[in-house]
């Protein structure tokens, strides 16, 4: 009996995707190109950017490498602690 209704949910599912939702991501996706609408990417979340980054430093991969405003990762300033301007 949980067989036959897993088999049949997955079967509903399959159709409802294959018959409704793809046909209809197609039809959008052509209508903005007709109309000459491009999908523009989102500005990131500093904070997203902010972890990141100190997911990189945790790790090594970004170790010893410059923010843009030419200080290093960490918190300048703070006794214990890298960071601050390079010279």
């Amino acid at each position: 009996m949980l067989l036959t209704a897993i088999v049949n949910f997955l079967l509903i599912a399959a159709a409802v995707y294959f018959c409704i939702v793809l046909p209809m991501n197609k039809m959008i996706e052509r209508r903005n190109r007709r109309l000459g609408i491009e999908p523009t990417e989102e500005p990131a979340d500093p904070n997203t950017m902010l972890l990141t980054e100190i997911r990189d430093a945790l790790t090594g991969h970004n170790a010893g490498a410059l923010r843009t405003d030419g200080t290093q990762p960490g918190l300048s300033g703070q006794p214990g602690t890298t960071g601050g301007t390079i010279r």
